[in-house]
């Protein structure tokens, strides 16, 4: 354990918007927000003034070099991230907040006072859907900004067992879009550092480059869960069309967290070409373990390289079916 006077299962939580954000903090800058999450507890409504020993800023068995945590709080404050959110008119915005509100360093205190802004209460506090959370020692392993961001982007899917991200997606939401061209690069500078910090997290991954012609176009990340063995086992058996019922489906995704499977109805909805406003009122009108095993079946019929818009007008139509039979008679969760 890096910090035996902390809780070693005390967990940390944030919206999965801030997730998925577009940001990218420093070392320093990320052990500090880490350590604010541990001090959010239940029921808070407001944010307070946190003070964040230096010792958690340096690391475990890091010389503390003062001069950097200063340096650290002058800039601090400056840090913004970039949340994408669909409008009520069903049209992208991306919405910039400012995530600390002031962060003070003073000679000999031997901590920094630092508080979030108000702007971030709707991603921090009073999370009760859409979440991602951890435990705070799991983190405190990782030694570096872009291990971080992976930790909790695979950490969002990990009762998934495995995310792929368009190259592109990806360094946009860790603002590398101007950096590592060639995908040695970036494969040497973030992937393979990130993989190696993680192996002693419960985050551990490997990582397939699909090529789009001689390019790179996305990153499958596979890593441990009990869902994922459950889905290897059964694509295992001997080749057949599958022809898998609601029912079924519902059994297989009952260990699924609300939060993540919330978050993978809504993405799989939208990759299948669904409007953001059609998919927000499948979700409210439709239970969502009904949804979910639809949902579910249509990514299993996917081949590996179909466009899944191709399969937008057959879902749609099994949603719409759905959707009338909801309005009709109540579906039993």
């Amino acid at each position: 354990m890096l910090f035996p006077y902390l809780p070693s299962d005390k967990t940390i939580a944030q919206h999965n918007e801030f997730v998925t954000g577009r940001f990218m903090l420093q070392l320093n800058e990320l052990r500090m927000f880490t350590y604010m999450l541990l001090q959010i507890k239940k029921g808070d409504k407001e944010f307070r003034e946190i003070h964040i020993p230096c010792r958690i800023i340096g690391g475990a068995n890091a010389k503390v070099h003062y001069s950097q945590i200063r340096d650290t709080c002058k800039t601090l404050t400056e840090k913004v991230i970039h949340v994408n959110e669909i409008s009520e008119k069903g049209k992208r915005r991306t919405i910039n907040i400012p995530l600390f509100a002031i962060s003070v360093y003073e000679d000999g205190e031997g901590f920094v006072r630092a508080r979030f802004n108000d702007q971030a209460k709707q991603y921090l506090l009073n999370l009760t859907k859409n979440f991602t959370y951890t435990q705070f020692n799991q983190l405190m392993r990782v030694s570096s900004a872009f291990g971080y961001r992976i930790y909790w982007l695979l950490k969002q899917y990990s009762d998934f067992g495995e995310r792929t991200f368009a190259l592109a997606e990806l360094k946009n939401m860790m603002m590398l879009e101007d950096k590592y061209p060639n995908f040695s690069n970036f494969r040497r500078r973030v992937l393979e550092p990130a993989q190696k910090e993680l192996e002693s997290t419960d985050m551990r991954f490997t990582y397939q480059a699909v090529k789009r012609g001689r390019s790179v176009h996305k990153i499958k990340f596979t890593f441990a869960g009990k869902l994922r063995k459950k889905i290897v086992k059964k694509s295992t058996s001997p080749p057949k069309k599958r022809k898998a019922t609601i029912s079924t489906i519902q059994d297989a995704a009952a260990p699924i967290l609300t939060t993540h499977r919330t978050a993978y109805i809504h993405e799989w909805l939208i990759r299948f070409g669904v409007l953001p406003l059609q998919a927000e009122e499948f979700q409210l009108e439709i239970p969502e373990s009904k949804l979910y095993s639809v949902i579910y079946r249509f990514v299993c019929d996917l081949g590996e390289n179909e466009n899944p818009t191709s399969y937008c007008d057959k879902l749609l139509h099994t949603l719409n079916l759905l959707l009338r039979k909801a309005a009709t008679q109540p579906l039993s969760e």
